[in-house]
């Protein structure tokens, strides 16, 4: 049996490491990047586990649509 790359132990405390460096003031994009690096991961990697939290998905992409990486995406008034 394969086991998968990420198993949930992993998975959560990937989410908690670059949670902690957002905390910290530091950009989605780049706190995925630098969590990467810093800890011996493929960027693509961490972005399978990035793709089943919501919050930071969410997140990432408002940071993308900002530096017009992506484009807007339209807003209810709130």
């Amino acid at each position: 049996m394969v086991e998968p790359v990420v198993n949930t132990i992993n998975e959560e405390k990937i989410l908690k490491g670059i949670r902690h460096m957002l905390e910290a003031g530091i950009g989605p994009i780049e706190a995925i990047i630098e969590y990467s690096n810093r800890n011996g991961l493929e960027v693509e990697l961490v972005g399978e586990v990035i793709k089943r939290s919501s919050v930071l998905k969410y997140k990432v992409q408002e940071d993308a649509e900002n530096m017009n990486l992506l484009e807007k995406t339209n807003k209810l008034p709130l």
